[in-house]
């Protein structure tokens, strides 16, 4: 009669159904597996509902999403505090791509949304052209 919420290691949808499959859990907590990956949310709910897969966010697509965080988080810290804070953001989002390490590198030293922004996006059109 108590629901029980299952947590830890869902990385995939396969692992939030698996979770629900081997404990029995009423609903799944999604952690650390959303970090640069908030599409995670909509496999998950696609794969619950039993309809077809969801594709994976295309490159740009994943790049639009972190800009609009960033976008919104300027909006209650200011530019500063959120670009600063928008670094680990951003390379969770970049995260096992290639060429990721040298996005990290660059986007740790941006100052502004601007450079942010250009350095993504670049990163964005060279994945895009690598698919």
């Amino acid at each position: 009669p108590i629901p029980v919420i299952g947590n830890g290691d869902i990385f995939t949808a396969e692992d939030a159904l698996r979770m629900k499959q081997e404990t029995g859990c009423s609903a799944v907590m999604v952690g650390r597996g959303a970090m640069g990956n908030p599409f995670l949310f909509r496999e998950i709910k696609a794969l619950f509902e039993g309809v077809p897969p969801v594709l994976p966010p295309t490159p740009m697509e994943a790049v639009t999403v972190c800009l609009d965080q960033i976008r919104r988080m300027q909006l209650y810290k200011g530019e500063r505090t959120a670009i600063l804070e928008a670094r680990k953001h951003a390379a969770w989002y970049v995260h096992g791509k290639p060429g990721a390490g040298k996005v990290r590198d660059a986007v740790n030293h941006a100052e502004t949304f601007s450079e942010m922004e250009s350095i993504l996006l670049e990163f964005a059109r060279k994945q895009g052209e690598n698919i």
